[in-house]
């Protein structure tokens, strides 16, 4: 007889071997800006040895994090900024679209490592508003990067973060710590995968 209700082990991640704590852990070290390395570090030592997971496993949440964000963030201003790459979205390769988004990523990235003002960055690209650019996103840009000590990721993973940081410390009570606006950051991305599961 088939089960009337199915419960998933992960309500945030239904096809994850991680529990929600172990996947929660990762995504807090991915808030953080914390390396793959440093994240089985963290989790082993949450787990006290129990439960083993790999600096390959923790690279494709990551992955999973970043893009997940991106969709919810950025993405869909830039597809009405681009009318065209909407309307080809559709019939384009999803590995072709990805590199297209990256694409668009590192020219945004480019700009904010090199300080470029967001007026400056208009004139280059011919007035098409990438993102919003500040000197709050630079700066999350640069602790991401430099916390995870150079490893590569994602170009759309690391802008979202880095723009949804600086969005949340905006806006954050004056008088919270950093670690506090974090935890907002993560609370938020966590609902909103309680909403849309990745």
């Amino acid at each position: 007889m088939p089960r009337k209700k199915y419960l998933p082990k992960n309500r945030y991640c239904h096809n994850s071997n991680l529990s929600e704590h172990e996947f929660s852990m990762v995504l807090w070290c991915w808030v953080q800006g914390a390396s793959a390395p440093e994240t089985v570090q963290f989790v082993a030592d949450d787990q006290q040895g129990g439960f083993q997971i790999s600096t390959k496993t923790i690279s494709r949440y990551f992955k999973m994090f970043g893009d997940f964000l991106f969709s919810r963030t950025i993405e869909g201003a830039w597809l009405i900024i681009f009318l065209p790459l909407a309307e080809l979205k559709a019939d384009m390769p999803q590995d072709v679209y990805e590199d297209t988004m990256d694409s668009m990523a590192n020219i945004v990235i480019d700009a904010l490592e090199k300080s470029v003002t967001y007026e400056a960055f208009r004139t280059l690209v011919e007035d098409i508003p990438f993102a919003i650019l500040s000197s709050e996103e630079a700066v999350e840009l640069r602790k991401i990067r430099s916390a995870r000590k150079g490893l590569k990721s994602t170009a759309r993973g690391d802008l979202a973060l880095a723009e949804f940081r600086a969005y949340v410390f905006r806006i954050a009570e004056a008088g919270m710590t950093e670690k506090e606006k974090l935890m907002k950051v993560y609370l938020s991305i966590l609902e909103w995968m309680t909403e849309t599961p990745l």
